[in-house]
């Protein structure tokens, strides 16, 4: 089981038009693993700055509170989005959660460089992993100035600032959370996703291409790949095609993706003893989401 990012999520928010209540069942198969998490939440979009303009007339402040709960972690969180141009949003938010021990499956654990047999060391409940944003993005429908029910061509591109910490951990203390590969550590990392969509007058509303980056700013420099280190400044690229689907109420969200994977000359030991070798392009997972809101 791994960590749901939220940039799959993003789809069917950008996609899926205005809503006051939200449960969602977030189901992925990975190459190889599985992973579940339902999110219940509740936003409230108001007017904020509104002009007569184009670029104005709509603009919008929203928030939303949301809970995740997964076979091995809860979370919670608050977010706030302006709107002060049609084109743009800004946001910030952040949520607290921890995680415990399901079967075979890890919630929360450290991972100290003591570790050397891959085993991490579980701590259900042993701690508090808190976790920050703030973004900023480009979106833009064809179709504002293109009249027709077949000229929606939709671009998002955002960039985000994300910091995240364990409770429990010192700042050079690896740790796991949610059954990830247990290579955290506590501070930041840049974020971006795009992408490119055509919108439809159908049940199949959405059909698209999604792109996403995760890279390192803390410790990016402690072992870079051209040391042949653990590749501590590795950007990851998960990438694929995207399909929304929408019944009244109801939304389906699919994506298949692909994603950059480095390579070592060996997994023997701690993370942190492996030597990069080269980056391939492996699948990744079969992400399917299902909405009701009301």
């Amino acid at each position: 089981m791994k960590r749901i990012w939220i940039l799959w999520i993003l789809p069917l928010y950008f996609f899926a038009g205005e809503s006051k209540n939200q449960i969602q069942w977030l189901n992925a198969v990975y190459f190889p693993g599985l992973e579940t998490k339902v999110v219940v939440s509740h936003e409230e979009k108001i007017p904020f700055l509104r002009g007569n303009g184009l670029l104005t007339k709509d603009n919008s402040l929203t928030w939303r509170l949301f809970g995740e709960i997964s076979p091995v972690s809860v979370n919670g969180g608050a977010q706030v989005s302006i709107s002060p141009l049609a084109v743009l949003v800004f946001t910030a938010g952040g949520k607290i959660g921890t995680g415990w021990t399901l079967l075979n499956f890890v919630g929360l654990a450290l991972n100290p460089l003591t570790n050397t047999n891959h085993i991490q060391t579980p701590t259900p409940f042993g701690g508090v992993v808190a976790e920050g944003w703030i973004s900023g993005a480009f979106q833009f429908d064809t179709g504002a100035i293109i009249p027709g029910d077949w000229s929606h061509v939709l671009v998002y591109a955002e960039q985000k600032l994300n910091y995240r910490m364990l409770s429990s951990a010192d700042d050079e203390t690896p740790w796991l959370y949610e059954a990830d590969k247990g290579q955290n550590y506590n501070g930041w990392k840049y974020l971006t996703t795009t992408v490119l969509a055509y919108q439809m007058p159908l049940w199949l509303k959405n059909v698209g291409f999604l792109a996403s980056t995760t890279s390192r700013i803390t410790k990016k420099d402690v072992s870079p790949m051209k040391d042949k280190g653990w590749a501590s400044d590795f950007t990851e690229w998960v990438f694929g095609p995207l399909a929304y689907m929408e019944f009244g109420q109801h939304g389906l969200t699919l994506l298949f993706q692909w994603y950059t994977e480095p390579q070592f000359e060996s997994k023997d030991g701690h993370f942190t003893s492996w030597q990069y070798r080269e980056t391939l392009i492996k699948p990744y997972r079969v992400a399917l989401s299902y909405a009701y809101s009301f």
